[in-house]
Protein backbone atom coordinates (compact mmCIF):
# COMPACT_ATOMS: atom_id res chain seq x y z
CA UNK A 1 0.00 0.00 0.00
CA UNK A 2 1.47 3.16 -0.99
CA UNK A 3 1.93 5.87 1.68
CA UNK A 4 2.99 9.60 1.79
CA UNK A 5 5.13 11.21 4.78
CA UNK A 6 4.67 15.09 5.72
CA UNK A 7 6.61 17.16 9.03
CA UNK A 8 4.08 18.64 10.94
CA UNK A 9 5.96 20.46 14.25
CA UNK A 10 9.05 18.70 13.59
CA UNK A 11 7.38 15.65 13.58
CA UNK A 12 6.48 12.85 10.02
CA UNK A 13 3.28 11.81 9.87
CA UNK A 14 2.48 8.90 7.55
CA UNK A 15 -1.02 9.11 5.73
CA UNK A 16 -1.88 5.69 3.68
CA UNK A 17 -3.08 7.31 0.85
CA UNK A 18 -4.63 4.24 -0.46
CA UNK A 19 -7.11 4.39 2.78
CA UNK A 20 -7.86 7.87 1.82
CA UNK A 21 -8.84 7.47 -1.40
CA UNK A 22 -10.51 4.27 -0.34
CA UNK A 23 -12.25 6.57 2.16
CA UNK A 24 -13.47 9.26 -0.63
CA UNK A 25 -15.07 6.35 -2.84
CA UNK A 26 -17.19 5.06 -0.23
CA UNK A 27 -18.31 8.13 0.99
CA UNK A 28 -18.94 9.20 -2.81
CA UNK A 29 -20.99 6.06 -2.92
CA UNK A 30 -22.98 6.62 0.16
CA UNK A 31 -23.73 10.50 -1.09
CA UNK A 32 -25.37 8.88 -4.68
CA UNK A 33 -27.32 6.37 -1.76
CA UNK A 34 -28.93 8.94 -0.36
CA UNK A 35 -29.85 11.18 -3.24
CA UNK A 36 -31.31 8.09 -4.60
CA UNK A 37 -33.21 7.40 -1.77
CA UNK A 38 -34.28 11.06 -1.09
CA UNK A 39 -35.79 11.56 -5.01
CA UNK A 40 -37.95 8.71 -4.98
CA UNK A 41 -41.26 9.51 -5.04
CA UNK A 42 -42.26 7.26 -1.60
CA UNK A 43 -39.31 9.33 0.01
CA UNK A 44 -40.99 12.63 -0.28
CA UNK A 45 -44.31 12.23 -1.56
CA UNK A 46 -46.64 15.56 -2.28
CA UNK A 47 -48.67 14.85 0.28
CA UNK A 48 -51.11 18.76 0.61
CA UNK A 49 -52.42 20.59 -2.71
CA UNK A 50 -54.11 23.93 -1.69
CA UNK A 51 -55.89 26.54 -3.97
CA UNK A 52 -56.33 30.58 -3.72
CA UNK A 53 -58.35 32.22 -6.01
CA UNK A 54 -61.88 33.08 -6.99
CA UNK A 55 -64.27 29.86 -6.84
CA UNK A 56 -67.01 31.21 -9.23
CA UNK A 57 -66.67 29.59 -12.43
CA UNK A 58 -63.40 26.97 -11.81
CA UNK A 59 -64.47 24.16 -9.74
CA UNK A 60 -61.85 22.37 -7.08
CA UNK A 61 -62.19 19.32 -8.54
CA UNK A 62 -60.92 20.68 -11.98
CA UNK A 63 -57.81 22.08 -10.41
CA UNK A 64 -57.50 19.28 -8.33
CA UNK A 65 -57.71 17.07 -11.14
CA UNK A 66 -54.77 18.97 -13.01
CA UNK A 67 -52.35 19.12 -9.89
CA UNK A 68 -53.00 15.42 -8.72
CA UNK A 69 -51.32 14.48 -11.89
CA UNK A 70 -48.65 15.07 -10.93
CA UNK A 71 -48.70 14.51 -7.27
CA UNK A 72 -47.46 11.29 -7.66
CA UNK A 73 -43.74 12.43 -8.13
CA UNK A 74 -40.93 13.51 -5.36
CA UNK A 75 -41.48 16.55 -3.68
CA UNK A 76 -38.23 18.14 -4.50
CA UNK A 77 -37.94 17.13 -8.15
CA UNK A 78 -41.67 18.01 -8.43
CA UNK A 79 -41.98 19.85 -11.98
CA UNK A 80 -43.67 23.31 -11.12
CA UNK A 81 -43.82 24.20 -14.47
CA UNK A 82 -45.76 21.40 -15.63
CA UNK A 83 -48.24 21.93 -13.40
CA UNK A 84 -48.48 26.10 -14.10
CA UNK A 85 -49.41 24.45 -17.85
CA UNK A 86 -52.00 22.33 -16.81
CA UNK A 87 -53.91 24.73 -14.37
CA UNK A 88 -53.82 27.26 -17.05
CA UNK A 89 -55.11 25.09 -19.60
CA UNK A 90 -58.56 25.10 -17.74
CA UNK A 91 -60.85 27.23 -20.11
CA UNK A 92 -61.73 29.32 -17.45
CA UNK A 93 -58.25 30.01 -15.40
CA UNK A 94 -56.09 32.80 -16.87
CA UNK A 95 -53.27 33.18 -15.17
CA UNK A 96 -51.63 30.45 -12.07
CA UNK A 97 -48.61 30.35 -10.05
CA UNK A 98 -47.29 27.63 -8.38
CA UNK A 99 -44.96 27.03 -5.69
CA UNK A 100 -43.66 24.40 -2.92
CA UNK A 101 -44.81 24.61 0.94
CA UNK A 102 -42.34 22.21 3.31
CA UNK A 103 -42.28 19.37 3.89
CA UNK A 104 -44.97 18.01 1.24
CA UNK A 105 -47.39 20.82 0.25
CA UNK A 106 -48.03 22.69 -3.22
CA UNK A 107 -49.81 26.10 -3.20
CA UNK A 108 -51.48 27.39 -6.29
CA UNK A 109 -52.68 31.00 -6.61
CA UNK A 110 -55.04 31.30 -9.51
CA UNK A 111 -57.13 34.20 -11.38
CA UNK A 112 -60.39 33.86 -13.18
CA UNK A 113 -61.36 35.11 -16.83
CA UNK A 114 -63.29 37.90 -16.68
CA UNK A 115 -65.34 37.88 -20.23
CA UNK A 116 -66.75 41.01 -21.30
CA UNK A 117 -68.46 40.31 -24.69
CA UNK A 118 -68.66 37.31 -27.18
CA UNK A 119 -66.56 37.32 -30.36
CA UNK A 120 -68.11 35.35 -33.32
CA UNK A 121 -69.52 31.88 -32.87
CA UNK A 122 -67.30 30.18 -30.67
CA UNK A 123 -64.93 32.68 -28.88
CA UNK A 124 -65.08 35.22 -25.87
CA UNK A 125 -63.05 38.16 -25.26
CA UNK A 126 -61.76 38.88 -21.65
CA UNK A 127 -61.08 42.11 -19.96
CA UNK A 128 -57.74 41.84 -21.15
CA UNK A 129 -58.56 41.62 -25.08
CA UNK A 130 -57.36 38.65 -24.97
CA UNK A 131 -59.07 35.84 -27.20
CA UNK A 132 -60.35 32.77 -25.41
CA UNK A 133 -62.09 29.36 -26.33
CA UNK A 134 -64.27 27.81 -23.80
CA UNK A 135 -65.38 25.06 -25.25
CA UNK A 136 -69.10 24.15 -23.87
CA UNK A 137 -68.86 26.17 -20.78
CA UNK A 138 -71.00 29.50 -21.42
CA UNK A 139 -70.09 32.26 -19.85
CA UNK A 140 -72.94 34.26 -18.42
CA UNK A 141 -75.92 35.70 -20.46
CA UNK A 142 -76.15 39.59 -21.02
CA UNK A 143 -72.53 40.17 -22.76
CA UNK A 144 -72.44 41.49 -25.97
CA UNK A 145 -71.68 39.96 -28.95
CA UNK A 146 -68.69 41.87 -31.32
CA UNK A 147 -67.19 40.25 -34.55
CA UNK A 148 -64.73 41.46 -37.04
CA UNK A 149 -62.15 40.60 -39.38
CA UNK A 150 -59.49 38.31 -38.54
CA UNK A 151 -57.10 39.58 -35.70
CA UNK A 152 -59.16 43.01 -35.48
CA UNK A 153 -60.45 41.05 -31.97
CA UNK A 154 -58.31 43.83 -29.49
CA UNK A 155 -59.23 46.90 -32.12
CA UNK A 156 -62.88 46.47 -32.36
CA UNK A 157 -62.89 46.18 -28.47
CA UNK A 158 -61.23 48.90 -27.75
CA UNK A 159 -63.64 50.75 -30.45
CA UNK A 160 -67.05 49.12 -28.65
CA UNK A 161 -65.64 51.08 -25.49
CA UNK A 162 -65.66 54.17 -27.38
CA UNK A 163 -69.19 53.35 -28.88
CA UNK A 164 -70.96 52.68 -25.33
CA UNK A 165 -69.81 55.92 -24.13
CA UNK A 166 -70.87 57.99 -26.53
CA UNK A 167 -73.92 56.32 -26.32
CA UNK A 168 -74.55 55.87 -22.94
CA UNK A 169 -75.16 59.94 -22.63
CA UNK A 170 -78.17 59.33 -25.00
CA UNK A 171 -79.34 56.47 -22.78
CA UNK A 172 -78.78 53.58 -25.42
CA UNK A 173 -77.06 50.49 -25.02
CA UNK A 174 -75.26 47.86 -27.37
CA UNK A 175 -76.21 44.34 -27.77
CA UNK A 176 -74.12 43.77 -30.87
CA UNK A 177 -71.18 45.14 -32.81
CA UNK A 178 -69.76 44.18 -36.18
CA UNK A 179 -66.74 46.05 -37.68
CA UNK A 180 -67.20 44.97 -41.68
CA UNK A 181 -65.00 43.38 -44.09
CA UNK A 182 -65.25 47.08 -45.85
CA UNK A 183 -63.99 48.49 -42.23
CA UNK A 184 -67.79 50.11 -41.72
CA UNK A 185 -69.66 49.35 -38.64
CA UNK A 186 -73.12 48.17 -37.74
CA UNK A 187 -74.39 48.99 -34.35
CA UNK A 188 -77.00 46.59 -32.77
CA UNK A 189 -78.80 48.33 -30.01
CA UNK A 190 -80.54 46.35 -27.03
CA UNK A 191 -83.78 48.05 -28.26
CA UNK A 192 -83.47 46.44 -31.75
CA UNK A 193 -82.38 49.23 -33.43
CA UNK A 194 -79.37 49.03 -36.09
CA UNK A 195 -77.52 51.91 -36.58
CA UNK A 196 -74.25 51.90 -39.36
CA UNK A 197 -72.03 53.82 -39.30
CA UNK A 198 -69.14 54.77 -41.80
CA UNK A 199 -65.16 54.10 -42.25
CA UNK A 200 -65.01 58.00 -41.92
CA UNK A 201 -65.03 59.88 -37.91
CA UNK A 202 -67.61 57.02 -36.74
CA UNK A 203 -66.93 58.59 -33.09
CA UNK A 204 -68.13 61.99 -34.47
CA UNK A 205 -71.20 60.44 -36.05
CA UNK A 206 -72.44 58.54 -32.92
CA UNK A 207 -71.66 61.91 -31.01
CA UNK A 208 -74.09 63.57 -33.45
CA UNK A 209 -76.93 60.58 -33.91
CA UNK A 210 -76.48 60.75 -29.99
CA UNK A 211 -77.20 64.22 -29.67
CA UNK A 212 -80.08 64.28 -31.71
CA UNK A 213 -81.24 61.13 -29.94
CA UNK A 214 -81.50 62.68 -26.68
CA UNK A 215 -83.02 66.09 -27.93
CA UNK A 216 -85.82 64.96 -30.16
CA UNK A 217 -85.54 61.31 -32.13
CA UNK A 218 -85.72 58.86 -28.44
CA UNK A 219 -89.68 60.07 -28.56
CA UNK A 220 -90.25 58.17 -31.64
CA UNK A 221 -87.81 55.01 -30.53
CA UNK A 222 -90.21 52.21 -30.92
CA UNK A 223 -90.71 53.45 -34.20
CA UNK A 224 -87.31 53.14 -35.67
CA UNK A 225 -86.03 50.48 -37.35
CA UNK A 226 -82.84 51.48 -38.77
CA UNK A 227 -80.31 54.37 -38.45
CA UNK A 228 -78.01 55.28 -41.43
CA UNK A 229 -74.77 57.81 -40.26
CA UNK A 230 -72.93 57.79 -43.90
CA UNK A 231 -73.74 61.15 -44.26
CA UNK A 232 -71.92 64.59 -43.93
CA UNK A 233 -74.03 66.73 -42.55
CA UNK A 234 -76.86 64.33 -40.99
CA UNK A 235 -78.54 60.77 -41.17
CA UNK A 236 -81.27 58.68 -42.46
CA UNK A 237 -84.17 57.12 -40.49
CA UNK A 238 -85.84 54.18 -41.26
CA UNK A 239 -89.46 53.86 -39.64
CA UNK A 240 -90.64 49.69 -38.66
CA UNK A 241 -93.90 50.78 -40.09
CA UNK A 242 -91.99 52.23 -43.82
CA UNK A 243 -89.68 49.45 -46.23
CA UNK A 244 -87.33 52.52 -46.68
CA UNK A 245 -85.48 55.52 -45.10
CA UNK A 246 -88.20 58.14 -44.53
CA UNK A 247 -87.75 62.00 -42.84
CA UNK A 248 -87.51 62.14 -38.86
CA UNK A 249 -90.53 64.29 -37.62
CA UNK A 250 -87.99 66.84 -35.31
CA UNK A 251 -86.13 70.02 -35.71
CA UNK A 252 -83.37 70.35 -38.03
CA UNK A 253 -80.65 72.61 -36.69
CA UNK A 254 -76.85 72.78 -38.26
CA UNK A 255 -74.86 68.87 -38.21
CA UNK A 256 -77.48 67.98 -36.24
CA UNK A 257 -80.11 67.60 -39.40
CA UNK A 258 -81.64 64.15 -40.38
CA UNK A 259 -81.88 63.52 -43.94
CA UNK A 260 -84.71 61.16 -45.20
Amino acid sequence: MSSAEITVGGRDITYKTGMVAAAAVVLAALSLLFIDWSLRAETLPVRQVSFEGEFRNVSRWELEKAVLAHAHSNFLVLDLGLIKADVEALPWVRRASVRREWPSGVHIVFSEQRFVARWGEAAWLNAYGELVHVGELQPSEGLPSLSGPEDSHRYVLQQYAGFVAILETAGLRISALVQTARRTWEIRLDNGVLVILGKEQPDYRLERFARVYRSALGRHREAIKRVDLRYSNGFAVQWANTTRPGPASFPKTGDDRAKG
